[in-house]
């Protein structure tokens, strides 16, 4: 189950269940996880790009290094 589904349906059942000063205090909690999973959410994304950029980079300069190596063979061999 969804964590804010898991939420939402908890809600339900303290709103049929608990006192009207319960629910209100629940609902403020509710309302404090939901953020928390937003925000780790939005947190998750940014790591997934920052990542995915690192990714990328390291594929550029492992292509970097080998032409690198490639310009420094064939310099050697005009050397000769």
């Amino acid at each position: 189950m969804d964590p804010v589904d898991a939420l939402a349906e908890l809600m339900e059942v303290v709103s049929y269940h608990a006192p009207p000063e319960v629910y209100w205090r629940a609902e403020e909690c509710a309302r404090a996880i939901e953020r928390a999973l937003k925000e780790g959410r939005e947190a998750k994304a940014a790591l997934d790009a920052a990542l995915a950029r690192e990714r990328t980079y390291r594929e550029r300069e492992e292509r970097m290094a080998r032409a690198l190596a490639v310009i420094e063979l064939e310099a050697g061999r005009a050397r000769r």
